[in-house]
């Protein structure tokens, strides 16, 4: 919000004063249709990126390697206590083991759209160091 009036300034600057009001509202329907892309590219990325991670993760972490079943056994130990059996502990150990890896994708592939978003705002901030500024015109005294 704080960038809008100064952006809005910026786009308009050398448009007939007659034009300015259409000028804007265009201005303003292509922010807002590029808000909604960007969030749709953030939130697809978003799913790529966490299936990706998802999947590197699962890879590493599995129920016959050595911290993998360490983990699980630890756990199946905590649940054997509330529950029937021990094949139960087991898949609710490996349901938890699931929801972890899942929630650490999550975190590492909004990480990557954050980085992503980060470059994208310092890119934008040196283009703007090339944007010529705009000239004032001096008001008619009336």
């Amino acid at each position: 919000m704080a960038l809008e009036l100064p952006l809005t300034s910026l786009a308009t600057v050398r448009t007939a004063p007659a034009d300015k009001a259409g000028a804007s509202a265009l201005f303003n329907m292509m922010r807002n249709l590029g808000g909604s892309f960007g969030t749709s590219m953030i939130s697809t990325v978003a799913t790529h990126r966490e299936h990706f991670h998802f999947s590197i993760i699962a890879e590493r972490v599995t129920k016959n390697g050595e911290v993998g079943r360490h983990w699980l056994d630890q756990v199946a130990v905590q649940v054997l206590h509330g529950s029937a059996g021990s094949q139960l502990a087991q898949n609710q150990a490996l349901a938890q083991l699931a929801d972890l890896v899942r929630r650490e994708a999550y975190t590492m592939a909004y990480a990557d759209c954050f980085f992503g978003i980060g470059v994208i705002v310092l890119v934008s901030i040196v283009a703007l160091l090339f944007v010529p500024k705009p000239r004032v015109e001096a008001a008619a005294v009336v």
